[in-house]
């Protein structure tokens, strides 16, 4: 009896030392890998970088951006574009000007208004010329504050975890070699997501505070008024909120969203079909772009642990996670930076250690 608890005993440490040892490693790894790593692993293997001009006009600009299907770029004022950059131009920020002007249109007559409709397209043309000329200094955000070599993966997402989408990597000589978005950071995460997430791996959709209201519109309401709806989520804090879910007028599913990258969409790349558009309901766009890599919304339970939203995000490109019940309706939205922001928070405080 005596020898049977000894051996019990013996087995029991030997097995706890075992465990003691993999999680020292695995924070080890973990570790190393946030303070001790160049934050040029996470930057993109083959990466092509817009520069532009400052005399460039805004529609020259957009025209760019969409072509390489990228949210902004750096902007120079020497036609060489080998000088620091003054700052970024965000195709959002053109879009949201559009956006603005339009609304404007938009409050005088119903969207069914034939007649008003060619109204607004007319003025929308006449903006348009205007606004094609308007250089893009007048646009970009002075704010350059890139990352050198030296930086670890730690100081690249402290900044992705604030809402920066894309964060400049410069060389020894100050020239920009990447730009490092908050996805490609979340993709090296996923590589060894157990190692590299480590405690925070089990945290649930709804423990990152992601239950609360969001912006519902349905098929049949106007493009105009979504993205009413979606500006009402904004915030400077993380531009992934901005969005509105849309949901099947009859069930409440969750079918498709709208926020401002779906302006990328084929068919919407000038003013006047941008305006047609807007007027029309949102199932009309949709249904248009089914079979041209139309992106559907990504949805999750509040039990999702943080694992499996990461690896889900990676996967589908997507930029936000839809939270829903168990009848596909929407309670709450998990976006890249509220991920990015649990991670930092988890390593910064040591819960994963703890954990």
């Amino acid at each position: 009896r005596i020898l049977r608890r000894k051996m019990r005993t013996t087995v029991r440490t030997l097995i706890m030392r075992q465990r003691f040892t993999s999680a020292i490693a695995a924070f080890d790894e973990r570790y190393n890998f946030l303070r001790f790593t160049d934050a040029k692993i996470i930057a993109p293997a083959d990466q092509s970088i817009v520069r532009l001009q400052q005399d460039q006009t805004v529609f020259e600009a957009l025209a760019l951006l969409r072509a390489d299907n990228v949210p902004c770029a750096p902007v120079y004022a020497d036609e060489a574009r080998k000088e620091e950059p003054l700052g970024f131009l965000y195709q959002g920020d053109i879009i949201q000007l559009m956006l603005t002007t339009m609304k404007q249109m938009f409050k005088a007559a119903p969207s069914t208004d034939p007649v008003a409709i060619q109204q607004r397209m007319n003025r929308v043309a006449q903006d348009a010329s205007t606004f094609s000329k308007t250089p893009v200094s007048e646009f970009v955000r002075k704010e350059w504050k890139p990352i050198r070599p030296g930086y670890s993966v730690f100081d690249l997402g402290f900044v992705l975890a604030k809402g920066v989408q894309e964060v400049p990597y410069t060389n020894e000589e100050g020239d920009l070699s990447y730009l490092i978005s908050q996805e490609s950071f979340l993709a090296a995460f996923n590589q060894d997501p157990r190692v590299r997430l480590g405690g925070v791996a089990h945290v649930t959709a709804s423990e990152l505070g992601c239950i609360k209201q969001v912006a519902r519109v349905t098929e049949e309401t106007s493009l105009i008024e979504a993205f009413k709806a979606a500006e009402s989520t904004a915030s400077t804090a993380d531009p992934g909120a901005s969005a509105a879910v849309v949901c099947d007028s009859e069930t409440g599913k969750v079918v498709w969203f709208v926020s401002p990258e779906t302006l990328n969409a084929p068919g919407l790349d000038t003013p006047d079909a941008l305006g047609i558009a807007l007027s029309k309901p949102v199932c009309d766009l949709y249904r248009d772009l089914e079979g041209q890599g139309r992106k559907e919304a990504e949805t999750c339970k509040a039990t999702a642990s943080l694992i499996d939203m990461v690896r889900q995000m990676v996967e589908s490109s997507a930029q936000r996670l839809w939270v829903v019940d168990d009848s596909e309706r929407p309670v709450g939205m998990v976006s890249l930076t509220m991920i990015i922001e649990c991670v930092m928070d988890a390593h910064a405080s040591r819960k994963e250690f703890l954990a």
